[in-house]
């Protein structure tokens, strides 16, 4: 089945807005937000003029539901300025799945020309950044000690880091479905590339993708003895690149030392202890207001007066915001709010298993670990790295597990 009927042929335009919003995270907002734009004209046409019927996809329906229960909670939010900030964030993520849900599935070919955009694009953004290390090797080692990260060319380098897995995703997908050896490779240098990059979010996102991917591969193609082969090479590879990767090593030397101060109770200035007591703060608002949280607008006012009690607002100081999804959610949504969340990524993995969907089953699984240690959906860059795979994903039909 084609992506749009022929007689109102909006498929170019869903293809070159995809793959705008995912260049315009390069530092160009203009054009993240025109082809947005594009996305939901594209979308609209399509829905108006062939008045499609629904895919009844349930993580859409639920996911529809979340950011209808938090446009609610502005009813009990008092802070309406920051209300409005978060709901402008998160809008994509109200309007993207009410969409899809009248969008037939991508074809084969369609799929493969975005995988290649994708491939091309982190491509030549991982040679700009080794390019860029190589010159300043000295001066970046000594930064990635203090904590410090590789520049690169990109609004934030989490999110940066997190495109290589889903690059990883179509790359193996496409391997794994289709024998794919450009995906291979491509997958292979991503998983290379991220070592030198040294982002944890990254690094720790593409091992699971590789290891979701090789056991997959081990049980349907019952290869045992290469199996304990790759798995030695494996082992091998990420020996070698703690040893040998000078970025690598000065990030795993600064990780002990930021563990080390935790374990004192120092936790000023340190990524890692003050991520933890982000999540514990978090987590004391959300149990105060279970039921119905405190409202998408008053998250911020409520994170300060838990670490400044009697001093807000009057304390003006930077805090670290709860670094999980899911207890920032509950906080901001109470029970229910969380619930909704949880379910979108159970329906992911009820249909990627029911339909062979091994795309859709690894990004939902990354994209937890991300929303366990990151605020991923409350900045315009972490909600565009998650609906966008979240549709491509949940819009492609895999061949059955007896065809591979």
């Amino acid at each position: 089945m084609s992506l749009i009927h022929k007689k109102y042929d909006t498929q170019p335009i869903l293809l070159l807005s995809i793959l705008g919003i995912i260049i315009g995270m390069f530092k160009m907002n203009a054009v993240m937000s025109i082809s947005m734009a594009l996305f939901g004209l594209a979308s609209i046409v399509h829905i108006y003029f062939n008045k499609p019927k629904s895919n009844h996809n349930i993580a859409y329906y639920l996911m529809i539901a979340l950011v209808a229960w938090m446009i609610l909670s502005g009813i009990w939010s008092e802070n309406h300025t920051y209300y409005w900030d978060r709901i402008r964030i998160k809008l994509p993520l109200l309007l993207c799945p009410m969409m899809a849900l009248f969008l037939p599935n991508f074809s084969a070919y369609d799929f493969r020309r975005i995988a290649y955009a994708l491939f091309a694009l982190l491509f030549i953004a991982s040679l700009i950044v080794l390019f860029d290390y190589v010159i300043h090797l000295e001066e970046y080692s000594s930064g990635l000690l203090r904590g410090e990260h590789l520049p690169v060319p990109f609004f934030n380098h989490i999110r940066f880091s997190l495109f290589y897995a889903v690059a990883c995703i179509f790359g193996l997908g496409l391997y794994l479905y289709e024998r794919n050896t450009w995906g291979l490779f491509f997958s292979i240098y991503f998983f290379v590339f991220v070592h030198i990059l040294a982002v944890r979010s990254g690094i720790i996102a593409t091992y699971i993708v590789f290891a979701i991917s090789f056991l997959y591969f081990v049980f349907h193609s019952k290869k045992y003895f290469e199996s304990i082969i790759m798995i030695s090479c494996i082992g091998t590879a990420i020996f070698l690149s703690s040893q040998y990767i000078p970025s690598l090593r000065s990030k795993l030397a600064y990780m002990k030392y930021d563990w080390e101060q935790y374990r004192q109770n120092n936790v000023a200035s340190y990524s890692d202890g003050e991520r933890i007591n982000s999540i514990m703060h978090g987590l004391s608002i959300a149990k105060r207001n279970m039921l119905m949280g405190v409202g998408e607008g008053d998250v911020e006012d409520e994170m300060k007066r838990e670490i400044y009690g009697d001093h807000f607002p009057e304390a003006d100081t930077y805090i670290k915001m709860p670094h999980n999804q899911f207890i920032w959610t509950f906080a901001a949504n109470g029970l229910l709010g969380v619930l909704l969340f949880a379910g979108v990524f159970l329906a992911n993995i009820y249909k990627s298993y029911k339909e062979h969907n091994l795309y859709l089953f690894l990004f939902t699984i990354i994209a937890i670990v991300s929303m366990l240690v990151e605020q991923t959906l409350e900045a315009q860059l972490g909600v565009a790295w998650f609906s966008i795979p979240f549709f491509i994903f949940n819009q492609i039909t895999c061949p059955p597990v007896s065809a591979q």
